[in-house]
């Protein structure tokens, strides 16, 4: 492969990588807007900063390698989460939502990580998989606390289901 197939075929993942951190800043974002319970908006709203702070390393990688054209988001490639973010979503179902996008989020870096030449790029990539694995480890705890526990994190309260 050529270095500029190799490079080219680095932005794109770069471009995709970019537009799923935005993806994930959005969904945090909405769901610390939404969500009542003080400790689950904190724990969403530095989810979001987190994942801002990986899309903000991501565009200075693109501006990097693209020879300083700066990255253009493409609202069109932001991920939709197929939750509903209003008074009525499912605080379940959002966690797990947002436990699966880690998962797969930690896995696509630590594939690419593999991948890349770039010996400096690898390291940011294998450091972003750990930072995703930690949401990952955090979000799991808040479902297992609220479904072992017997607690529901809904929009209104935090409570024993049988109130």
């Amino acid at each position: 492969m050529s270095e500029s197939t190799g490079k080219e075929r680095m932005l794109r993942f770069l471009d995709l990588a970019i537009h799923r951190e935005q993806s994930a800043h959005e969904l945090y974002t909405g769901l610390q807007k939404l969500i009542k319970n003080p400790g689950a908006r904190d724990m969403f709203g530095r989810l979001a900063e987190d994942e801002m702070g990986h899309r903000i390393k991501l565009e200075q990688w693109y501006t990097r390698l693209s020879g300083g054209s700066a990255f253009e988001m493409d609202r069109s490639k932001i991920e939709s989460w197929n939750v509903q973010l209003d008074e009525r979503t499912d605080a379940l179902d959002a966690l797990r939502i947002a436990i699966e996008a880690e998962q797969r989020d930690g896995d696509f870096y630590r594939a690419k990580a593999a991948e890349t030449k770039d010996q400096d790029l690898a390291i940011l990539l294998v450091r972003l998989a750990e930072e995703e694995d930690g949401h990952y480890q955090t979000l799991q705890a808040e479902k297992n606390a609220v479904t072992d526990n017997y607690y529901w994190l809904d929009i209104e309260r935090v409570g024993l289901m049988e109130d």
